[in-house]
């Protein structure tokens, strides 16, 4: 019957033929047996164009200075509000973003996380000392400010159809393309805050924008015979990940932003990087506020770090001379001399490695003193005589030539902005031993003399000496508020762990009743 159907159709035979055709396709398999293959993958951690460059930047910080900074950042959210519209095509909050940056850094760079409701927790359960919690020195507030995601779109496609007839047969072709191209754009602004007074801090800032694409891609072909279609379609969409992208803006930021506060240069981490003016500016002035036997000592820590064979001396001696010699031929920048030129050279290029941070530390730890390197640039220190004690004690005797032993104490200024260098000089009317400490507006005391893991030495009567001592910097950090420096003297080697200055800048009780040479002055902090 089938067969005297289609003989007796005019189509019968061109039908038959299309359902031949579509008996192939299916006898690829049964539609039951339908099966798709997964592609399953282990999890990846998540690598950028800039993970190397934050790790090296916490290596940086180690190589350049000594100092720590506490970064807290505050919640980082998407403030253009497009996040909601577009279903999540940009992140809504980004923090988690920032911290993780953040923690990655290292070295001298120390995250501190902000979670209001854990610390509110804390309070009511009546955990509120801060014990060994730590102090942001800084806060870095920002944020999404702009997402346009039409900014350029383009398209074209081609339509090609045909229809023939043929012994009133009707046959039909139709071919059509399709492509499509859009860009968009997403800006991340970012400032950094200080932690203590909540002001900005002037040009620490970094606002960077990235450009992200999307493309779209599609082809059909098309057979028509008395109405009946047979079609292939092809579609491809490729958009550039939004969440990525904002990823690495945040790293980037964060490099700029701790760069430019710790004046690093961070440009050589990047690619195609190019030098900062504000960091360029604030190394010059520190180079200018040096005097000449710093400058000299400066100089010869960059030049250890090359791994040329100089002693940090304060001394321009015939192996500095050959260093700076030798560095000029490879660095025409340099000019050779102590001088600005070859101090950014220097700077610049220092290579960021462990052997480069560790050609340093034994460079510092080999560090000797000129006869004239402790004397102090500024005026002579006021002597500044401590209150009779109100508990005489015996173990601190006063030598015979003096009735009252005294402390004189002085820095070379009263008021500082942050990157400012501070030089502490002090003198004594009797031989004796002298600790130094600087108390924080935050609480955190830092003792300056004797440094880290050196033990009490003592220091002469009438003479003045200035620290730190040639080969060393000590730069203001922050935060902003009042600083205190605190001198205590003893004729004896002071016991050992002994408490002599308070989280609050004062002098604990056993400090005033064991020792009468003991000398503070206040330092503002902008």
């Amino acid at each position: 019957m089938i067969k005297q159907f289609l003989g007796d159709t005019r189509t019968g035979t061109m039908l038959l033929r299309c359902a031949l055709a579509l008996s192939c396709l299916a006898m690829t398999g049964c539609p039951h047996n339908v099966d798709v293959k997964l592609d399953e993958t282990l999890p990846e951690v998540k690598t950028t164009t800039f993970t190397d460059a934050v790790a090296d930047l916490g290596l940086m910080s180690e190589i350049y200075s000594d100092k720590k900074v506490r970064i807290m950042p505050k919640d980082i959210l998407d403030n253009t509000g497009t996040s909601i519209a577009t279903n999540a095509e940009v992140p809504r909050d980004i923090t988690e973003m920032i911290k993780s940056t953040l923690n990655a850094v290292g070295g001298n760079v120390i995250f501190v996380p902000y979670d209001p409701a854990f610390m509110l927790n804390l309070y009511k359960v009546g955990f509120t000392d801060w014990g060994d919690k730590l102090v942001p020195t800084i806060v870095v507030s920002g944020g999404i400010t702009e997402f346009d995601r039409g900014l350029e779109t383009h398209g074209k496609n081609t339509d090609l159809s045909l229809d023939v007839d043929v012994k009133k047969i009707n046959f039909g072709w139709e071919y059509s393309t399709l492509d499509k191209n859009s860009l968009a754009s997403i800006t991340l602004d970012f400032n950094v805050i200080d932690f203590l007074t909540n002001a900005g801090i002037p040009r620490v800032q970094a606002v960077n924008t990235i450009k992200v694409h999307k493309a779209l891609a599609e082809d059909s072909l098309g057979f028509t015979i008395q109405g009946n279609t047979l079609g292939l379609k092809g579609t491809v969409k490729k958009i550039q990940g939004r969440h990525a992208a904002v990823r690495l803006l945040v790293q980037l930021s964060m490099i700029q932003l701790i760069g430019k506060y710790m004046a690093l240069p961070y440009w050589k981490l990047l690619p195609d990087g190019k030098p900062d003016s504000l960091v360029l500016d604030k190394v010059s002035a520190r180079f200018f506020d040096l005097d000449e036997t710093r400058k000299v000592a400066k100089v010869q820590e960059y030049l250890a770090m090359y791994g040329y064979p100089v002693q940090i001396n304060g001394s321009l001696d015939d192996s500095t001379q050959s260093a700076l010699r030798d560095f000029r031929g490879k660095h025409p920048d340099a000019s050779g001399n102590i001088d600005q030129a070859t101090y950014l050279a220097l700077f610049s290029n220092v290579p960021v490695s462990r052997e480069a941070l560790a050609r340093r530390r034994a460079a510092l730890a080999a560090a000797t003193l000129q006869p004239g390197a402790l004397q102090p640039a500024q005026a002579k220190a006021i002597p500044v005589a401590a209150p009779a004690p109100q508990t005489p004690a015996p173990p601190s005797k006063a030598p015979e030539s003096s009735s009252l032993q005294f402390v004189a104490l002085n820095t070379n200024q009263r008021e500082y902005a942050i990157g400012d260098p501070l030089q502490v000089s002090f003198a004594v009317n009797a031989p004796m031993y002298v600790r130094l400490y600087n108390v924080s507006s935050t609480g955190e005391i830092t003792q300056l003399l004797p440094g880290s893991g050196k033990s009490d030495q003592p220091v002469k009567a009438g003479q003045s000496y200035q620290l730190p001592s040639a080969g060393y910097s000590w730069d203001i950090s922050g935060p902003a508020g009042t600083d205190k420096i605190l001198a205590v003297g003893s004729a004896d080697p002071f016991p050992r762990d002994i408490a002599l200055v308070t989280r609050s800048g004062d002098f604990t009780k056993e400090a005033q009743e064991r020792y009468n040479a003991r000398a503070a002055l206040a330092i503002r902090i902008r």
